[in-house]
């Protein structure tokens, strides 16, 4: 798995059981602000590894800071 997956998977990680985040979220907390949609790709590919967490990704905004 490449790095980028790998920050991606943690930033995912991340997310408190229940809430939601956008892949603009997961992109920043991955350190890679403005990479949305080469974390939707990296989620895409990834979707079907044992282990993912379960956060669910969608347009809906969460409170990153809580996370930090």
């Amino acid at each position: 798995m490449s790095e980028f997956r790998e920050n991606v998977f943690r930033a995912v990680a991340m997310i408190p059981e229940g809430r939601v985040g956008s892949y603009a979220q997961v992109a920043e907390l991955a350190g890679f602000a403005g990479a949305s949609r080469a974390v939707g790709n990296a989620l895409h590919l990834i979707s079907v590894s044992p282990g993912l967490p379960s956060a669910v990704l969608s347009s809906y905004a969460f409170d990153s800071s809580a996370l930090r």
